[in-house]
């Protein structure tokens, strides 16, 4: 699972939360609006005009809370930039896919939180609603395993996030602090990241604590990849199998790799 996806996955069910909460709240404040609902029903509104003005309500909730996480994901850019060491696009506002995206997201989150609260009023029979002042809407049941879902969901994540925390302490005292220049491999599979190995490699370096950068194609353990050689430059010559490892230049000298004879590659002989 990558890091992005990860988030996503987070985020995703925070916003799930979100919305089991809401349509919990709207459902139970409805019940002060019965007879309101009542009398609305009894001069001539319809189911669909009911569920219609509890959408409208979903929806303007939800606009006014996307233009405040848009105004908070512009301010805390930095902040995020420290925490997580990534640095958000500057042309994220800017891009023609991100408005639709967000225009979807909104209609989804209007109507996964305003859905029960609109369909719950628009049973509300009028003769019962203007006789009581307050009324108990909707099923109990559905809305105890609202309640029981939003603990769940909110136990998974401090769940995660304490399993997570562990994983990171318990890797910097066994395997970072164990040693005294410690290596690090970094899997980097471009389609994915979309990091290209120059500017990885370029990044890496920069940073005063790594003291060398290098690539190879995979790690031994994870692939083979064989070749066959001639004995001479003759292409006659016999052949002998040979195990080949696609690496970066400064391999050997980051590895620390002694010379038996020729030369290694460098950028000056690339060809």
């Amino acid at each position: 699972l990558s890091f992005s996806a990860a988030l996503l996955v987070l985020g995703s069910l925070v916003l799930g939360i979100a919305c089991v909460n809401y349509a919990n709240l709207a459902t139970a404040r409805a019940a002060r609006r019965v007879r309101e609902i009542g009398v609305r029903k009894a001069i001539g509104a319809s189911p669909s005009q009911i569920v219609a003005q509890s959408l409208f309500d979903a929806a303007t909730l939800t606009v006014a809370a996307l233009i405040v996480a848009l105004v908070a994901f512009a301010l805390l850019q930095p902040l995020v930039k420290t925490l997580l060491g990534a640095e958000l696009d500057s042309n994220f506002f800017s891009s023609l896919g991100v408005w639709p995206a967000l225009g979807g997201l909104l209609i989804a989150v209007t109507l996964a939180a305003g859905a029960y609260p609109a369909f719950v009023l628009s049973r509300v029979r009028p003769v019962s609603a203007i006789a009581s002042a307050q009324a108990r809407l909707g099923s109990p049941l559905f809305s105890t395993l609202l309640v029981g879902s939003q603990f769940a969901v909110a136990s998974f994540l401090l769940i995660a996030v304490t399993v997570i925390s562990l994983q990171n302490a318990e890797m910097r005292r066994t395997a970072l602090s164990a040693l005294q220049d410690p290596l690090v491999v970094i899997e980097n599979p471009t389609g994915m990241t979309k990091v290209t190995p120059e500017t990885l490699r370029e990044r890496l370096s920069a940073l005063p604590q790594v003291r060398g950068v290098t690539e190879m194609r995979a790690t031994p353990w994870e692939m083979v990849m064989m070749t066959n050689v001639n004995e001479r430059p003759d292409p006659t010559s016999p052949q002998h199998t040979a195990n080949m490892r696609p690496v970066g230049f400064d391999f050997f000298s980051v590895f620390d790799i002694p010379l038996v004879a020729g030369r290694v590659f460098d950028r000056d002989h690339a060809e």
